[in-house]
C-alpha cells in the first residue's frame, strides 16, 4: 500500500491512495510542495517549499526545520546526503544549508547566494566521496564536503552556451551533465574541467529532442537520459529512443537492482529489464523519485511525498 505523507498550511494529514483511510493531526508550517528527496535507511528527507521534514518511516514521525531552527534556505528545491551523514539542501536563491544530525546545527554557505548571476537556483546535489557536486541554474559548481569550500566551478561545456542551466549531474568515473541543452559528458582523461574542450556534449544532431534533458542514470552499465520527449540510451556515439516513452516527460529516474523507476508527470513506471509495468498513477505534480528499502519507491509531490 502506497500512502500520501503531507505537511500542509499548519496541517499534517496522512492518506492512504486506496480507498481506507488513515488521518493524523498535528501543527507545522506549510511544507506541502516537496521539490527533492533523498531516502535513508530509516527514513526520508524532504526539500519543500516552506523548509525541510525528515519523515521516520518504522516510527510513523516526523521532524520539520525551518528558520527557528537555524536553516536559512526558505523555498528549498535540493537536498543530498553526504559520507558523513550531513544533510545538504539548496534553494531556489542559491543559498546552501548543510545539517549536521550530530549537532543538531545548520552551517549555511552563501557563495552562490551571493555570487553576482543572475539565477542562482540550485537544481540538484550528488555526493561523490568528499566532492559534493551542485547543479544549478548557471553550471556545476564542487564543494569540499568537510571544510565547505568551493574549489571549482564549471560553466562552458563545449559548444553549449556559457551559464547553462544543469538540472542533474551523474558521478560514475566521469561527470555527466544533463543541461537545457543536452547532455555533457567530461572527456576521458581530462583534468582542466574549466575548458570547453574537455567535455563532449550531445543534443539534436546526436539524436537527443529539443527541450533539454532533465535527469541521466545507469541502468544495467547501460548510460539512459530523461527527456521532455521521452526516455533516451547512448550507443557509444549517439542516442537512441529507449521503451515505449517518447513524447512523455520524463521527470526523474532511479534504479534499484534490476528495476528502473521512471518517473513522469503523474506516472511511475517500472523496467524489470523484459516488461514496462505502470506502477502509480497521481492527480498530483510529481518532482522526484527515489528508493527506500523498506518502502520501496518514494515520489516528491505537491501534496507531500507519496511511499
Amino acid at each position: 500500500m502506497k500512502n500520501i505523507i503531507s505537511l500542509s498550511f499548519a496541517l499534517l494529514f496522512v492518506f492512504s491512495i486506496y480507498p481506507q483511510q488513515q488521518t493524523n493531526w498535528h501543527n507545522y508550517a506549510d511544507m506541502k510542495y516537496v521539490k527533492d528527496i533523498a531516502a535513508t535507511s530509516t527514513g526520508v528527507w524532504s526539500a519543500a517549499q516552506g523548509g525541510a521534514f525528515f519523515y521516520n518511516i518504522s516510527e510513523n514521525s516526523f521532524k520539520t526545520y525551518s528558520k527557528a531552527d537555524g536553516l536559512n534556505g526558505t523555498e528549498l528545491t535540493a537536498v543530498g546526503i553526504d559520507d558523513e551523514n550531513k544533510v545538504w539542501f539548496g534553494s531556489a536563491s542559491g543559498q546552501l544549508d548543510v545539517y549536521n544530525p550530530e549537532t543538531n546545527s545548520f552551517t549555511s554557505i552563501l557563495d552562490i547566494f551571493n555570487s553576482d548571476k543572475t539565477s542562482k537556483k540550485i537544481n540538484d546535489i550528488t555526493v561523490a566521496g568528499d566532492t559534493i557536486y551542485i547543479a544549478s541554474d548557471f553550471g556545476i559548481s564542487l564543494v569540499d564536503a568537510k571544510n565547505y569550500f568551493f574549489y571549482d566551478s564549471y560553466f562552458k561545456f563545449g559548444n553549449f552556451t556559457s551559464n547553462i542551466k544543469v538540472n542533474n549531474v551523474l558521478i560514475s568515473n566521469l561527470i555527466y551533465a544533463a543541461t537545457e541543452s543536452g547532455i555533457a559528458i567530461q572527456k576521458a582523461g581530462a583534468t582542466n574541467l574549466s575548458a570547453p574542450e574537455s567535455w563532449n556534449v550531445y543534443d539534436q544532431n546526436s539524436g537527443l529532442p529539443t527541450g533539454g534533458v532533465n535527469v541521466i542514470s545507469f541502468y544495467n552499465s547501460q548510460l539512459i537520459a530523461g527527456t521532455n520527449s521521452g526516455l533516451y540510451f547512448f550507443d557509444g556515439t549517439n542516442w537512441q529512443p529507449f521503451l515505449t516513452l517518447q513524447g512523455i516527460k520524463i521527470i526523474d529516474l532511479t534504479t534499484k537492482d534490476n528495476s528502473l523507476f521512471i518517473l513522469t508527470n503523474n506516472k511511475v513506471y517500472t523496467f524489470d529489464g523484459t516488461s514496462l509495468i505502470e506502477t502509480l498513477t497521481t492527480n498530483s505534480v510529481t518532482s522526484k523519485i527515489a528508493f527506500q528499502d523498506n518502502s520501496g519507491f518514494i515520489v516528491a509531490t505537491n501534496l507531500g511525498i507519496y511511499l
